[in-house]
C-alpha cells in the first residue's frame, strides 16, 4: 500500500471521483472539536464504502484543477497528524474495523499527506453519532459528492463483498530465506554413545585448580551439543506465505498445520523453543533474563494425544496483501514420506481452504562419539 511518486503523478492527472478526493488544506484534528474532526471521519467512511475496483485515496495538499492536473500546494509542518492517533480515533468509532493508512511525505519539494484506503468488506458506519456523522448511516461517494447510501445499496454491498473466491487465496511453502522450499529433503538422524563430562584443559596453577572445581564450566557441553546437532539436522524449517488476491480482507485469519501421514513420528517446535548453540561456559544469568516478546503471528502448538496441532493467527490480511508466517520446525525421526495439511480459516471463508504438501525425506541413521560430534559441528552438519 506504499504510494510512490509515480502513483501520485498518475493520481494528479485524474479528476475527483468515487476513489479520489483532493484536499488543499489539512484537516483540523489535533485540538479540534467534534464538528471539525467529523469532517475527516466522514470523508474516510465515504471512500471506504464507495463502489470501486482498487484502493481509494484522499490526497491532502493538492488543489483540484480539473481538467488540468492538480496543483501541489503542500501543507505546513504544523499540520502534522500522527497515524497511530488517527487509527485509534477512527476505529474507536467505526464498525467493523476499517483498514487504512495515513502518511506524510515530501513530494515536489512540498509536504503532502496521503490517506490510502484499500478495498475491503463493507459497509462501514459509526455506532454512535459524532459531530456531522450520524449513527448507523452508511456514507458513500457518488462522483465527487458524499451522500447517504440507500438500504438496497447497503444490502448489495454486503453481498458483493461478502465472500472471496477460494482460487484467489493461495498458500506457498518457504524456507528460512523466504524462497520456495523443496519437497525433497535430505536429513540426518544422529545417535550418540554415552558422552563424557566436558572439562577445560588445565592451563596453569590458579584458584580453580586449587579448589578442584570451576563454577563457570558447562560440564554438559558435549551432551548439549549432541542434542542441538541432532535436532537441527533432523528438522525441516517451515514458513508460509498466504497470498490474498481476492477483493476482501480476511479477518481473524487462522493458519493450521496438521501431519496427516499415519505412523510417522514427528514433533513441531515453535520459534520461542528454537535451540541456541550451546556454550562451553555456563550461562549463569540466563534464568534471570527478560524473555523476548512473543510475536502475535508466531506459531503455537497444542498436543492432542499423539497428534499435534500447530497454528498461527493474524488479525487481518488485507485484499492484495501477503502474510508471511513466523518459522516453525518439523522434526522427524527417520526417512519417510510425510504429508502436511495446511488449513486457512477466516471470518469471510464459509469453509476452510485446505492445501497439502508431501515431503520425500531421505537420510541415514548415524552413530557418533565425542570426536565425530566435534568434527560434525565444525563442518556445519549439512
Amino acid at each position: 500500500m506504499t504510494v510512490t511518486d509515480d502513483i501520485l503523478n498518475e493520481l494528479r492527472y485524474r479528476s475527483e471521483s468515487v476513489d479520489l478526493d483532493f484536499k488543499q488544506a489539512q484537516y483540523r484534528f489535533i485540538g479540534a472539536g467534534e464538528q471539525e474532526k467529523s469532517e475527516l471521519l466522514k470523508d474516510i467512511l465515504a471512500i471506504a464504502n464507495s463502489w470501486r475496483e482498487g484502493t481509494g485515496y484522499i490526497l491532502i495538499g493538492f488543489k483540484d484543477c480539473t481538467p488540468n492536473p492538480a496543483d501541489v500546494t503542500g501543507i505546513s509542518t504544523d499540520d502534522h497528524i500522527d497515524d497511530a492517533q488517527l487509527q485509534q480515533f477512527v476505529n474507536g468509532k467505526v464498525e467493523p474495523p476499517l483498514h487504512f493508512k495515513y502518511e506524510e511525505r515530501v513530494f515536489e519539494e512540498k509536504i503532502v499527506a496521503i490517506i490510502s484506503i484499500p478495498k475491503q468488506q463493507r459497509p462501514f458506519s459509526v455506532y454512535a453519532g459524532y459531530g456531522k456523522v450520524r449513527s448507523n448511516v452508511v456514507y458513500v461517494r457518488r462522483g465527487s459528492a458524499t451522500v447517504e447510501a440507500s438500504p438496497a445499496e447497503i444490502i448489495k454491498m454486503s453481498r458483493a463483498e461478502g465472500r472471496p473466491a477460494d482460487s484467489q487465496i493461495s498458500i506457498e511453502l518457504l524456507n528460512h530465506q523466504n524462497e520456495s522450499l523443496s519437497l525433497t529433503q535430505n536429513l540426518r538422524f544422529l545417535h550418540f554413545d554415552e558422552l563424557p563430562e566436558f572439562s577445560v584443559p588445565y592451563t596453569g596453577r590458579d584458584i580453580t585448580s586449587i579448589l578442584g572445581t570451576d563454577s563457570t564450566t558447562n560440564f554438559n557441553y558435549y551432551r548439549d551439543l549432541a542434542s542441538y546437532a541432532a535436532l537441527v539436522l533432523s528438522s525441516i524449517q517451515l514458513r508460509f506465505k498466504i497470498r490474498n488476491q481476492s477483493n476482501v480482507s480476511l479477518r481473524d485469519l487462522k493458519l493450521e498445520l496438521h501431519v496427516t501421514t499415519p505412523d510417522v513420528k514427528y514433533k513441531f517446535i515453535e520459534k520461542t523453543r528454537f535451540p541456541d548453540r550451546p556454550s562451553m561456559k555456563r550461562e549463569l544469568g540466563r534464568h534471570f533474563r527478560t524473555p523476548p516478546p512473543v510475536n502475535p503471528r508466531a506459531f503455537h502448538i497444542e498436543n492432542r494425544g499423539k497428534h499435534q496441532v500447530c497454528f498461527a493467527r493474524a488479525e487481518s490480511v488485507l485484499a492484495g496483501e501477503d502474510f508471511i508466517s513466523e518459522p516453525v520446525l518439523l522434526r522427524l525421526q527417520a526417512q519417510c514420506e510425510v504429508t502436511l495439511e495446511v488449513r486457512i480459516l477466516a471470518e469471510q471463508l464459509p469453509a476452510p481452504i485446505i492445501q497439502t504438501f508431501t515431503f520425500t525425506v531421505t537420510g541415514d541413521q548415524e552413530k557418533h562419539d565425542t570426536d565425530t560430534l566435534l568434527k560434525l559441528v565444525q563442518r556445519g552438519g549439512r
